[in-house]
C-alpha cells in the first residue's frame, strides 16, 4: 500500500504530455509563410516538373496536394484540396502539426521535468508563432507519460514482469540504432500501453522509468473532456489524465 502510495503522489506530481497531432482547418501555406517565413515543399513529377496530387476514390475531379514544412522541431503537413462540381472548383486547406510539446520546450530532450507551466508556455508559443488559436486546434493523438527515477535498473523489471495488460500481452519493442531493446509495449484499439528504460535511451547516469500511455483514438479520453488545445491549459483536465497513468 505505501508503494503505490508513492507512485500515486509521484504520477500526480511528474505527468507530463509529450507527443500529439492536431489539425487546425483553414490554414494555407501562404499564411504560415507570411507570419513566419516557414518554407514549404510539394511533391513533383521528375519529367514534367508539374506539382503531384492525389486523386480521391469517390471522385477522381477532386485532389490534394500536400505541402509539408517544418517549425522548430514540429512537422507541418498542409492539405490543399481542390474539388470540382458543376463548373464551380472549390478550395480548402487543413493544417496538421505533429511533434513533441515536452522535447520542443527542451531543444530534443524528453527526460527532464515538464512542469504544468512549461506546458501552457509551449503552447503559448507554438500557437503565437503560427498565427494560431489553441481553440482552432483539434487534437488527434496524444501520448501521457510520467517518469519516475527508480533505485533499480528499469529493463529488468520490464523485462522480467510487464506480462499482460488488462487482456493484451507486452511485447517487446523493436532494437534501436544500437541494436537495443529498451521497453514493452501493450497495442489496444484506442491506445498503446508504454513502458521504456528512459534512462538507458539517453545514457543518464540515473535510473529513468518511463510509464506511457499513447492515444491513438479520442474517444479513450472522452470522458476527460480533451478535445483542443486549449484544454491542455486547463490544469484540472490535464491533471485528470492522471489516473489512466497510474
Amino acid at each position: 500500500m505505501k508503494a503505490n502510495k508513492i507512485i500515486s503522489q509521484k504520477v500526480y506530481q511528474d505527468q507530463m504530455i509529450d507527443g500529439y497531432k492536431a489539425l487546425v482547418k483553414g490554414i494555407s501555406p501562404a499564411i504560415l509563410k507570411g507570419n513566419n517565413g516557414i518554407q514549404f515543399s510539394v511533391p513533383t513529377d521528375l519529367v514534367t516538373g508539374e506539382v503531384r496530387g492525389r486523386k480521391h476514390r469517390n471522385n477522381y475531379r477532386n485532389v490534394t496536394y500536400t505541402h509539408t514544412g517544418h517549425f522548430e522541431r514540429y512537422k507541418l503537413k498542409v492539405l490543399e484540396t481542390h474539388r470540382s462540381g458543376k463548373g464551380v472548383c472549390t478550395v480548402s486547406y487543413n493544417l496538421i502539426i505533429e511533434g513533441s510539446l515536452h522535447k520542443n520546450y527542451y531543444n530534443g530532450k524528453n527526460y527532464e521535468r515538464f512542469y504544468f507551466t512549461f506546458l501552457q508556455i509551449e503552447i503559448c508559443h507554438l500557437c503565437e508563432s503560427l498565427g494560431l488559436a489553441p481553440a482552432d486546434c483539434l487534437i488527434q493523438n496524444i501520448e501521457v507519460g510520467v517518469n519516475i527515477i527508480t533505485p533499480f535498473p528499469p529493463i529488468k523489471f520490464i523485462s522480467n514482469n510487464l506480462l499482460m495488460h488488462s487482456t493484451r500481452p507486452f511485447e517487446d519493442f523493436l532494437p534501436d540504432r544500437s541494436n537495443l531493446i529498451i521497453g514493452r509495449r501493450a497495442n489496444h484499439t484506442h491506445h498503446v500501453t508504454k513502458c521504456y528504460d528512459k534512462g538507458l535511451q539517453n545514457g543518464l547516469p540515473y535510473h529513468l522509468l518511463r510509464d506511457e500511455e499513447r492515444v491513438v483514438k479520442m474517444q479513450f479520453i472522452r470522458t476527460f473532456g480533451i478535445k483542443i488545445l486549449a484544454d491542455l491549459l486547463n490544469y484540472e483536465k490535464v491533471r485528470a489524465l492522471c489516473t489512466i497513468l497510474i
